[in-house]
């Protein structure tokens, strides 16, 4: 079985912090994923908090993106570097992971947004928790829209044909890319709402919009978006089998925010060691395994050929 997963925070961690991507001591490292999974795609997130890095921000952003890109290099027998849906394929058939580059947070690569194409990063989240230039994060003002800046922006990214990821977004802001694109967007790393509210997970309605918009969505593993304090690895279940329940067959997988919330994980999962209990607990309750296939990676497999 293969595993793609569409949001983390590893690149970002191990740029700051120091360490490797082949092992280390985080909560994701290829080794770990090598011994669950005959192959292995990733969407790496580059974010840092703008309110604590300073001016320029140019600058800042540029040297986070050197590092991971030395990061990927330093692994290239195992990883390759992809821009696409061929280049994904030519990574698994050479027995290699896939790596994508995400960009959490428009507003941190300043400047350098112009060229995020040329750089390698397919997929753009417009905001991260807080207001910025383009529009509201969620958490920040979840009514409020897109600015006049992110319509500009997302009008851009679908003319390059760049990925828009609403995760973070501001239900307004959600609408806002409706109406603005035709292409199909994702939300890398955001659950149902109707199992746990909280107002970075999806409504029934943006769901279904996901699905009809042959989309994606990624659960998130993060403990305070899938239920209650101390819930175990079974609200896994919950959400997806709610997605299912709308008709999201097709648009479920992952986007586990590993090394991007603190390791505050369900019960029973401390890290990428403890996927494997999620396929367990999928097979357990009775799913067919092309289905857990399609959870894992065929999902997301079939939504980056559609849009790259």
């Amino acid at each position: 079985m293969k595993y793609f997963d569409c949001h983390c925070d590893t690149l970002t961690c191990l740029a700051k912090n120091g360490g490797n991507l082949k092992k280390n001591h985080i909560n994701l490292d290829l080794e770990r994923i090598k011994n669950q999974f005959c192959g292995y795609g990733q969407i790496f997130a580059l974010w840092s908090d703008v309110k604590n890095v300073g001016d320029p921000v140019e600058e800042h952003f540029w040297g986070m993106y050197q590092r991971a890109l030395a990061l990927l290099e330093e692994q290239k027998d195992y990883i390759t570097f992809c821009r696409s849906a061929d280049d994904l394929e030519n990574a698994w058939q050479a027995g290699k992971a896939a790596a994508f580059l995400s960009i959490e947070d428009a507003s941190y690569m300043g400047s350098y947004i112009e060229q995020a194409k040329e750089l390698g990063i397919r997929f753009v989240l417009p905001v991260w928790n807080y207001e910025n230039v383009y529009g509201y994060g969620a958490v920040a003002d979840n009514q409020k829209g897109l600015k006049p800046a992110g319509i500009e922006m997302i009008r851009k990214m679908e003319e390059q044909e760049m990925v828009i990821d609403v995760s973070h977004l501001s239900e307004g802001g959600f609408y806002d890319v409706c109406q603005i694109t035709e292409r199909p967007f994702m939300a890398s790393h955001s659950n149902a709402r109707a199992c746990c509210d909280h107002l970075r997970n999806l409504t029934d309605e943006q769901i279904r919009i996901l699905i009809e918009r042959k989309g994606f969505m990624g659960i998130n593993l993060y403990r305070a978006f899938l239920g209650r304090e101390g819930c175990g690895i079974e609200a896994v279940l919950f959400h997806i089998e709610h997605v299912l329940e709308l008709g999201g067959e097709d648009v479920i997988g992952f986007g586990g925010d590993l090394d991007g919330c603190s390791s505050q994980f369900p019960k029973g999962f401390t890290g990428a060691e403890s996927l494997e209990k999620i396929v367990e607990l999928l097979l357990r309750h009775n799913y067919p395994e092309d289905l857990v296939k399609k959870i894992f990676s065929g999902n997301a497999e079939a939504f980056l050929k559609r849009v790259l």
